[in-house]
């Protein structure tokens, strides 16, 4: 008995040396990948094939391949809080930023889902992997700080609800908004701008006032486009909340055109042209996603 004991002990030992030695391997080349740097978008860098794909999938699996858009990989995060949301990815972003490549990323609240791909050559390569990586080991710990510098406007409680009567005069001030309909019927504009950063800066912006009115649009971001959905969740028609944040979105744009606080010029403003292959495709996508959630 005791021998058979002792041969137990020793198997589990060698077996908790083999698993713990495995995941060590997994780890280092992980880190290996995060502390690459990746290479310029540019439409000369080969696709992956098939095997060195699953190769490098395999050192992150925490993301995984689009079901309907195989030329690109994903992973979705789930937060408290939508300022948690905008915190995450605004840390992704300056990543991204500092690299030159950048996902296409998505808000749902406290939803967040990110896809990369190479936009130059619509599809994988190293550096797409090199990104995973990084994400990876951003921090996910104090991402939501109260921040009582801004101060938003007072707006109607968000069940004040819109009639048909308004409906038609309020459309007459947002006359660059389309009506959507979906689960509930949505507010709905793209955007688009010069660069990533002046992007982003806008989604901050409009961040901060989101979260003054606790009414939170959903985000779809595409390098230098975004594109911004507003509804009222539970709701089967508008409400008055919906369109007020969509006129503040309207001005903030407007400010946008003319301010010099968006005015950087970024060295990655090249990687534009090829960032919304497939954009409506996606958004549909997501929407479906966004429903489901």
């Amino acid at each position: 008995m005791k021998v058979m004991l002792k041969q137990y002990l020793l198997l589990h030992v060698v077996f908790c040396a083999a698993f713990l030695g495995a995941a060590q391997i997994q780890g280092s080349k992980k880190e290996e990948l995060s502390k690459k740097t990746c290479t310029a978008c540019q439409g000369s860098v080969p696709i992956l094939d098939p095997k060195e794909e699953k190769r490098l999938l395999d050192q992150v699996p925490a993301w995984g391949k689009d079901a309907y858009f195989p030329n690109r990989i994903t992973r979705r995060f789930s937060f408290d809080s939508y300022q948690e949301s905008i915190a995450f990815i605004n840390r992704v972003a300056n990543v991204a930023e500092r690299e030159g490549h950048h996902p296409d990323i998505f808000v749902f609240g406290n939803q967040v889902r990110l896809d990369l791909y190479t936009h130059a050559v619509n599809g994988l390569t190293e550096s797409d992997f090199i990104m995973a990586a990084k994400i990876d080991i951003i921090p996910l710990a104090n991402l939501a700080q109260k921040d009582n510098s801004e101060q938003g406007q007072t707006f109607r409680p968000l069940h004040a609800v819109v009639t048909e009567y308004d409906k038609k005069r309020l459309f007459t001030g947002i006359g660059d908004w389309k009506e959507v309909d979906a689960l509930s019927p949505r507010l709905s504009r793209r955007f688009e701008f010069t660069n990533f950063v002046q992007t982003m800066s806008f989604v901050n912006e409009i961040a901060k006032q989101a979260q003054a009115m606790s009414h939170y649009p959903d985000l779809y971001i595409f390098y230098s486009r975004a594109r911004i959905d507003i509804y009222s969740p539970g709701l089967k028609t508008f409400s008055f909340q919906d369109f007020e944040l969509a006129q503040y979105i309207d001005d903030l744009f407007d400010q946008h055109l003319t301010s010099v606080k968006f005015a950087f010029k970024s060295d990655q403003d090249d990687e534009a042209a090829g960032s919304v292959v497939q954009y409506t495709d996606i958004i549909e996508e997501c929407e479906a996603l966004a429903a489901a959630s």
